[in-house]
């Protein structure tokens, strides 16, 4: 019964310093997308929060019926405890912190109560019986053990536990009901034997209850979240956990996948993130530019990047207008087409759209769309035009139009749009009825 309470314990302390976890996958990049570090500070905290909920739920905790055999001064019997439930739980003292070869949990002064109820049957004859209620109390529980977190080989994370020791420091059992008063005379006897099977039997219940349910836990988690109908986010492992006597540190993918194909990913590697610095704070997560970039790679491929910029989705006070009186300024050959007619514009964004650099100042955002297409309204009918030459700054002749568009190099770019080497104009114009373009 003990065993049980205890085995639940270690669990839940097991779970909540690995809380980060997931899977892992393999992956092409030797580089994490991101980087997460829970120090020993975070995880003390995280047992400061979980202690009062897990004695709490101890307090209401139910034990299934044992049995046993016991040498008494009336003979040898075997005894049944049902009903078995807490009565008062006291965790006593705890700890966990990280160390070279895993998480490192401890406990001390720890206290449980129990109340049953109780019978036994004398093993030779006459065969006495009988049958009443009983109180059972542990105390000074101690228990140190050491929790390995790496990966099996279905490379999913996985936990064991290398070092276990410790046990209970007193047992006590108190019959009521039936002959009690002559059960208690020997009740230390009883309570004897229940220790050393205890003893004996602790250690291997942890561990067989964490190496068995804790896995079962950690491999239900999955690898991907869905973030909406077009993205999920993969947080798979790249490799097992490093702990070190400050720290648990994992390296996840930590890319966007198109939610129709999860499996795949982009098609460049991460850059490198830097191992932490120091651990002065609970909990730290590093980023880099592969996981921005990755986000939209993701939408790019599954098509959420695809855009028709009509005249009525232009500011009313924005300073460009989308007619060709308006872009005229900018791009002279669409008078040629129109004086002042209103224009449509098709935007895709290209294969890889996002591209991000982080540097000491900040980061530099640059979001690249590809001009399809555009459709010119001249006298009610609207002329298609395509796209198929690299417009520079020397192409923008007033130099408001460079100022507005920011123009900072000979290429020009905006936060929405990328005109280096990938936006190309050239407007052919289909004449009416024939199909044909000049």
């Amino acid at each position: 019964t003990i065993t049980m309470v205890l085995s639940r314990v270690w669990i839940c302390f097991a779970l909540c310093a690995m809380s980060i976890g997931t899977h892992a996958r393999p992956f092409a990049s030797a580089n994490p997308g991101f980087k997460v570090v829970l120090t020993n500070l975070g995880m003390e905290y995280a047992r400061e929060v979980e202690i009062p909920v897990l004695q709490k739920e101890l307090a209401s905790l139910t034990v299934p019926d044992i049995s046993g055999k016991a040498h008494t001064p009336i003979g040898s019997i075997d005894y049944g405890l049902s009903g078995i439930h807490a009565t008062s739980v006291d965790l006593g003292s705890s700890g966990v912190e990280a160390q070279p070869d895993g998480i490192q949990i401890t406990l001390s002064g720890a206290s449980i109560g129990l109340g049953a109820k109780w019978k036994y049957r004398e093993h030779s004859f006459p065969h006495i019986s009988d049958h009443g209620s009983a109180d059972i109390t542990a105390s000074s529980i101690g228990l140190n053990l050491v929790i390995a977190i790496g990966l099996n080989a279905q490379q999913e994370l996985s936990i064991s536990v290398p070092t276990c020791s410790g046990g209970v420091g007193s047992l006590k059992v108190k019959f009521h009901g039936g002959a009690s008063w002559l059960y208690n005379l020997f009740s230390s006897t009883i309570a004897s034997s229940v220790k050393k099977s205890l003893n004996s039997e602790l250690c291997k219940a942890i561990v067989s209850a964490l190496e068995t349910d804790g896995n079962k836990v950690l491999a239900s988690i999955p690898t991907t979240v869905q973030l909406d109908s077009y993205a999920d986010i993969n947080f798979a492992f790249l490799q097992a956990p490093v702990t070190t006597t400050a720290y648990l540190m994992t390296d996840h993918v930590g890319s966007f996948v198109p939610a129709a194909d999860n499996t795949s990913l982009p098609p460049f590697p991460a850059g490198p993130i830097p191992q932490p610095a120091n651990t002065t704070r609970m909990f730290y997560v590093f980023l880099n530019e592969y996981l921005v970039n990755s986000a939209g790679w993701a939408y790019a491929k599954a098509g959420a990047l695809t855009f028709l910029i009509t005249p009525a989705d232009v500011p009313s006070d924005f300073p460009v207008k989308l007619n060709t009186a308006s872009l005229g300024a900018l791009v002279p050959g669409l008078k040629k087409v129109c004086a002042n007619c209103s224009m449509q514009l098709n935007l895709t964004a290209i294969a890889d759209p996002v591209n991000m650099t982080l540097s000491g100042r900040g980061a530099d955002v640059v979001v690249t769309f590809l001009l399809q297409s555009c459709k010119v309204c001249c006298a009610t009918r609207w002329i298609h035009a395509r796209v198929s030459r690299v417009l520079a700054c020397s192409d923008f002749v007033s130099p408001m139009w460079q100022q507005t568009l920011y123009c900072p190099t000979a290429r020009c770019s905006t936060l929405l749009t990328s005109l280096s080497g990938c936006m190309e104009l050239q407007l052919l114009r289909f004449s009416p009825g024939t199909g044909q373009s000049t």
